[in-house]
C-alpha cells in the first residue's frame, strides 16, 4: 500500500511445509571430536510453518534518504527434536529423535541510509533484533530454550578527493541463550574495519584494509594490501 510518494506499507501471510534432506539421516555414530558423538537415526524431518510479515519503506531521492523496517513472526511445528545426553565421563551424545515440538520466532530488521553533505559522507545503519523460543531435550528432560540476538552494523563511506575513498564499518553481534529460569549465557562479537581505496590512474586500483575482531576479550587483527590492474580492450 502506497501511503504517499515516499512511504510504502506491505505485509504477507504464508504457510509452508518443508522436508529435510536424506543426507542428514544416518544410523551410525559420527565422531565430531574426542568428546562429542552425533547420530541421526530417524525418518525425514517435517516442518510446517505459519508466518506473518509486515514492512514499511521510506524513499526520498531528492534528499538521498532511504529507510526500511521489516517484522517477521513465525510459528513452526517440527517432527524431530535434538536430544543432548551428557555422559558420566563428560562426553556428549547429540541425537535426533522423533518428538513433535514447536518453535516461535520474532525478527525485526531496520535499515536507514542518508548523507552528511557538509563532510561528504554517506551513512548506513542496519539493525537486527530477534527472539527464538524452542523446546530442547537435555538428559531426557524437556526444557524451553530462549535465544535472543542483536546485530548492529553502522557504516560510513567518505570521498576524500578525486580517486580516493574511505570506508569504515562496525559490526556488533550479541547472542543470549537461556533455558527455563537459568541466567542467560551471552556471547558477543565486536569487529570494525577500515579500508582506503585509491585510483592513481585509469585501470589501476590500490586497496588498503584493516579489520579487528574482539571475542571474549581476545583481539585479532588483519591487514590486507591489494593491487588490481584492469585491462580495457575496445573493439573496432
Amino acid at each position: 500500500y502506497r501511503a504517499s510518494a515516499a512511504i510504502d506499507f506491505g505485509g504477507s501471510v504464508s504457510h509452508s511445509t518443508n522436508f529435510g534432506e536424506i543426507d542428514n539421516v544416518y544410523y551410525g555414530f559420527i565422531l565430531l571430536n574426542n568428546r562429542r558423538l552425533q547420530r541421526n537415526a530417524t525418518s525425514l524431518s517435517v516442518t510446517t510453518s505459519n508466518s506473518f510479515s509486515a514492512n514499511t519503506r521510506y524513499r526520498n531521492p531528492f534528499a538521498s534518504i532511504f529507510g526500511m523496517a521489516n517484522y517477521l513472526f513465525s510459528v513452526s511445528n517440527h517432527s524431530l527434536i535434538f536430544s543432548q545426553l551428557i555422559q558420566p565421563d563428560g562426553s556428549t551424545l547429540l541425537q535426533t529423535i522423533e518428538k513433535p515440538n514447536r518453535s516461535v520466532m520474532h525478527t525485526l530488521n531496520t535499515n536507514i541510509a542518508f548523507p552528511i553533505r557538509i563532510i561528504r559522507t554517506n551513512v548506513n545503519l542496519t539493525t537486527t533484533i530477534g527472539l527464538n523460543q524452542r523446546e530442547v531435550l537435555v538428559n531426557n528432560q524437556l526444557f524451553e530454550s530462549l535465544n535472543r540476538f542483536l546485530t548492529f552494523n553502522p557504516k560510513l563511506n567518505k570521498s576524500i578527493g578525486e580517486g580516493i575513498s574511505l570506508e569504515y564499518s562496525i559490526n556488533l553481534a550479541a547472542t543470549g541463550i537461556s533455558m527455563e529460569k537459568q541466567p542467560a549465557r551471552v556471547v558477543s562479537v565486536f569487529s570494525h574495519q577500515a579500508s582506503l581505496g585509491i585510483l592513481p590512474a585509469t585501470g589501476h586500483t590500490i586497496l588498503l584494509s584493516t579489520e579487528e575482531f574482539r571475542i571474549r576479550g581476545a583481539n585479532t587483527l588483519f591487514v590486507d594490501v591489494e593491487y588490481r590492474f584492469t585491462l580495457i580492450v575496445t573493439g573496432n
